[in-house]
């Protein structure tokens, strides 16, 4: 994994002329130190999940 894929997996927003930057750098501290000044990336809220419907089940009543 290049530089660059690391910086992207750390979660963070980075811009991309910022991203050229880090291409740049010598190991993966150096570039964790350095994106840790960019906010974390917004992640979408959880979508809640609708409550299941109670189903009715009817049994049918044979003539015996």
């Amino acid at each position: 994994m290049d530089l660059k894929e690391y910086a992207l997996s750390l979660g963070r927003d980075i811009p991309e002329k910022y991203l050229e930057d880090i291409e740049g750098m010598d190991d993966r501290k150096q570039v964790l130190q350095y994106c840790k000044r960019f906010p974390m990336a917004a992640k979408p809220a959880p979508k809640k999940k609708a409550p299941a419907k109670k189903v009715k089940v009817e049994e049918e009543k044979g003539d015996e």
